[in-house]
């Protein structure tokens, strides 16, 4: 732990890591292209000192499924 982040705390900055693409061919080797091995990694990583923490993420778009209009009322929250 860095100096400063003892003194005033970390500053968290969100990252991510991309798994490297894979470049292959087709089975005629006309085209490459490109296949990922993995996910990508989201994480806080502290600017000062390089510590990282998970992240969860947060569903940007809610199911619908609830939210459905039936006669004319909503079911569901849309707020």
């Amino acid at each position: 732990m860095n100096f400063f982040c003892r003194i005033f705390g970390h500053t968290w900055v969100p990252r991510t890591e991309d798994a490297n693409p894979i470049w292959n061919t087709t089975k005629k080797g006309m085209v490459l292209v490109p296949s990922s091995e993995g996910a990508t990694i989201y994480f806080d990583q502290c600017q000062r000192c390089g510590d990282r923490r998970a992240v969860e993420l947060a569903r940007s778009f809610p199911d619908r499924i609830d939210d459905v209009v039936d006669e004319g009322r909503v079911t569901g929250d849309l707020g």
